[in-house]
């Protein structure tokens, strides 16, 4: 699954970045459970999707100003499929 998602942070990574996010992916496959993370710089919050190939995901997001947490949240995903609906609310709270 894990494949998937890269592939997925690659293709949203370009229409993240004409609005205006810097976006990096990293994959680390030194695990059982290889994993990757696509960080996400906007002007007021910095974002982080983690992915582990077993289908678990973590989301935070955080405010550049108070350094705080905004957002967290983490979930399996099941299928790949409905991994857009699951981001929704990760996706309104970057800025």
């Amino acid at each position: 699954m894990l494949n998937l998602f890269c592939k997925w942070a690659e293709a949203k990574a370009s229409k993240l970045n004409s609005d205006g996010f810097i976006s990096r992916l990293h994959i680390n496959k030194s695990s059982d459970n290889s994993s990757a993370y696509l960080d996400l710089d906007g002007e007021t919050s910095i974002a982080r999707i983690t992915f582990w190939n077993s289908g678990d995901v973590y989301l935070e997001v955080l405010d550049i100003n108070t350094e705080k947490s905004i957002y967290s949240n983490n979930f399996r995903l099941n299928d790949f499929n409905d991994i857009d609906v699951f981001l929704c609310d990760f996706f309104k709270k970057i800025k």
